[in-house]
């Protein structure tokens, strides 16, 4: 079998996780070489596939997808019962049930390439946004798809009539740009993109702050300005949706065009192997919490949250630099869910004063369904 070459970043904490090579010379790459070597150890016994993808969720399955397409064989390990991470859905008693706060942006360039839409069914929501403030709902349309929904909410307290018109230029500004330029583009922190616009500080806190926030996990928009106008262009290019299925349908579809027995589940990895020899590396291998051992034979993906992702890769390849979302530490979610005899025409967290004890219980009946742990920002989280 002739040697696989791969060459990988030092500045980026790849994805792709081969043994690392000790040449002195080599300051801005790993260079790596892979070449089956017989061996006695207990290695000898493993498992080998071609390239082994840890995690199953949307960037695992996206990575294998990719490995398919190019007829390369590998093996997708999986530590839970079922693919997607947190974007999942249980049927319980005939309702669909989204794991968490789930909504899918049509415009995402990835998801475009990888996805088939009109098999998902999905389902649209209004372009725009309806705010509570002061006791009352306002809304903020898009004003391409809602123009006249727009000039009717240029007078209502979210923002001024002038960061209305900003967020149409703001709309102009991204869609004039490449998303290679926008990834390239001068950056810094999304808050002060947004005072350097122009927009007030009654629109930043009642509109960007609690939708951006939301996207980012970040209530103090330091998210890097680049995600911002790239997030925004998504927004004005697609949709807001949801499949018919439930959000679990796109990974499920994903699942759907991988070979049979690619995918092991209940399989958590514990530790990757970088074993080096003085001439050539030896191929990297995992070892499963159950003591199962994969061996690779051109390398590894690493595709989980970035803590577990530090503890399975050595120290050089794990980035120094603040991400985007920086998660610390996980949380107990507790997703709560309810039947209704009728459609509530109210937001969710909004309380409906007019309605007596009596009345709620005989029109609403709770399912604590699922806890989860979820990642959470302990920076911003004030813990």
């Amino acid at each position: 079998m002739t040697p696989f070459l791969l060459s990988l970043p030092r500045s980026n904490p790849s994805l792709l996780s081969p043994s690392l090579s000790s040449s002195p010379q080599n300051t801005q790459h790993h260079r790596v070489r892979f070449k089956p070597q017989a061996s006695s150890s207990p290695q000898s016994h493993a498992k080998t596939t071609g390239v082994i993808v840890v995690g199953a969720g949307l960037a695992g399955l996206a990575a294998a997808t990719h490995l398919n397409s190019q007829n390369i064989p590998f093996t997708l390990l999986e530590a839970s019962d079922a693919v997607g991470g947190r974007v999942r859905t249980d049927v319980f008693q005939g309702f669909l049930l989204d794991r968490g706060f789930q909504i899918f942006i049509t415009g995402y360039p990835e998801a475009q390439k990888l996805l088939d839409y009109p098999s998902l069914n999905l389902h649209k929501f209004y372009s725009g946004a309806r705010i509570y403030y002061h006791g009352q709902f306002y809304t903020v349309s898009d004003p391409l798809r809602h123009f006249w929904d727009s000039l009717l909410s240029l007078a209502n307290p979210i923002g001024s009539v002038l960061d209305k018109l900003l967020i149409a230029s703001t709309r102009i500004r991204v869609l004039s740009k490449s998303d290679e330029q926008i990834l390239t583009s001068e950056e810094f922190p999304t808050i002060h993109l947004l005072k350097r616009i122009g927009f007030s500080d009654s629109i930043i806190g009642r509109f960007f702050r609690p939708f951006f926030g939301g996207i980012f996990f970040d209530k103090e928009l330091e998210t890097t300005s680049r995600l911002f106008d790239f997030i925004f262009k998504c927004l004005a290019l697609g949709e807001n949706a949801l499949p018919a299925n439930g959000i679990g349908a796109i990974p499920q579809q994903l699942e759907a065009r991988l070979p049979p027995d690619s995918i092991s589940f209940n399989s958590k990895v514990v530790s990757i192997d970088f074993k080096e020899s003085d001439s050539d590396s030896v191929p990297p291998s995992v070892m499963l919490e159950n003591g199962d051992v994969f061996r690779s034979e051109l390398g590894v993906i690493v595709a989980v949250e970035e803590p577990q992702a530090a503890k399975l890769l050595p120290s050089e390849l794990v980035s120094k630099h603040q991400t985007a979302i920086k998660l610390y530490l996980k949380a107990t979610q507790n997703n709560m869910f309810f039947a209704t005899l009728r459609r509530i025409d109210k937001a969710l967290g909004v309380v409906d004063r007019d309605s007596t004890a009596e009345s709620f219980r005989l029109a609403v009946q709770w399912t604590h369904f699922i806890s989860t742990t979820e990642p959470i920002d302990l920076m911003r989280s004030g813990v």
